[in-house]
């Protein structure tokens, strides 16, 4: 029941749930209406907004991450024939923004998602904005409307989860293990949501998790993708506590940073143990960080959390995010290596004309030879 296409259903108070199954998109495409009420018409004067949220976890059962978002529309003219303008949005990033066909008839507008700006959790918004019709200053502003049409949809692409929240969230769609110290059941009360607020944030699947204690003096050994809260660490973590100060080590596992007399800290970093990937959140200093809103784990492998949520998500691997400069570049193969490729054509053009005049000069010589003999 907790499934977003189910979840609308539970609103009796004594609810008896006798069997509810996750459904997931054996296709390449997912609607967007399964998360939300989005499609429609609008009147739009001046601006006009609709959006939906979804997991990770709830696409990827088979491997896919979301690709590209796709959206039928149309939209009447204004008074003097103005169309209104389409930007769509992921998680705050603009992805892509469309001057609509003012015609009243349906067209479709295709953005990419790129991979940086997904999420364990997900908001797609598209926004319409349209200038103000106004024959005479004195008119009446009007409103005109548009219509977001059932086909639109997110296109899934089969690609490997990487290390890193992302990719942790994608595999906690199969299954997944939500592991906690025996001495938080002591505390229960308090614990609860600090357990409640990681699990969202991580994007801990609700249909496809499983619970499990761990005993003092335990090692941490998990069969499936895990949260683990405040388990010990295992080896050299790329974050460690030492009696209040916070140490974060390189990519050599030479420290970077170390401060002292932190309370209220908490870290959350992607690890591998018992050849399983998951992520392990402890406390730095004598109080753990009180979580009062929920928050995303987003970017990179490695988090500092205060009782705001997410102060620092670096790349413990990359901590410049350097490679987003390489990796993330919107520009095609053609235009990234210019330089090298009019340097390319020039050469070929230079042994092409090369080749050309020494074939002219041997077709004289050979002409005046015969000349000669004769």
């Amino acid at each position: 029941m907790f499934d977003t296409l189910w979840r609308p259903i539970a609103a009796s108070k004594d609810l008896t749930v006798e069997s509810a199954e996750a459904l997931r998109a054996k296709a390449s495409t997912v609607l967007l209406s399964q998360f939300g009420g989005i499609n429609g018409t609008m009147e739009v004067s001046e601006k006009a907004e609709r959006a939906v949220s979804f997991e990770i976890g709830e696409l990827v059962g088979s491997g896919r991450l979301p690709s590209q978002v796709v959206f039928d529309l149309s939209a009447a003219p204004g008074t003097n024939g103005e169309a209104p303008v389409a930007s769509i949005f992921m998680n705050d990033y603009l992805l892509g923004a469309h001057v609509m066909t003012a015609d009243g008839k349906p067209h479709r507008v295709a953005v990419d998602i790129p991979y940086y700006t997904l999420a364990a959790r997900n908001i797609i918004r598209i926004v319409f904005i349209r200038q103000s019709s106004k024959q005479h200053c004195h008119d009446t502003t009007t409103s005109f409307p548009v219509a977001i049409f059932p086909g639109s949809h997110l296109k899934l692409k089969q690609m490997a989860p990487g290390d890193n929240f992302v990719g942790i969230a994608a595999r906690y769609a199969k299954e997944s293990t939500l592991i906690v110290k025996d001495a938080w059941l002591q505390d229960a009360p308090v614990m609860l949501p600090m357990t409640v607020r990681m699990a969202d944030a991580a994007g801990l699947s609700s249909i496809h998790s499983q619970f499990s204690v761990l005993k003092q003096g335990e090692a941490l050994k998990p069969s499936t993708p895990f949260l683990a809260l405040d388990a010990p660490p295992e080896g050299k973590a790329a974050a460690e506590e030492h009696n209040g100060m916070l140490v974060l080590n390189g990519a050599e596992k030479k420290p970077i940073l170390q401060l002292k007399g932190l309370d209220r800290i908490g870290v959350a970093e992607v690890v591998e143990v018992n050849g399983q990937s998951g992520i392990r959140f402890y406390s730095v200093g004598k109080n753990m960080p009180v979580l009062s809103s929920s928050f995303r784990l987003a970017h990179g492998n490695l988090a500092v959390i205060t009782d705001a949520g997410p102060v620092l998500q670096i790349d413990k691997n990359d901590p410049t995010d350097s490679r987003f400069a390489k990796e993330d570049n919107p520009q095609s193969i053609w235009q990234r290596h210019m330089e090298w490729w009019l340097a390319a054509i020039a050469v070929i053009i230079f042994i092409l004309i090369s080749a050309r005049v020494a074939q002219v000069r041997r077709n004289k010589r050979k002409a005046a030879g015969s000349q000669q003999g004769l």
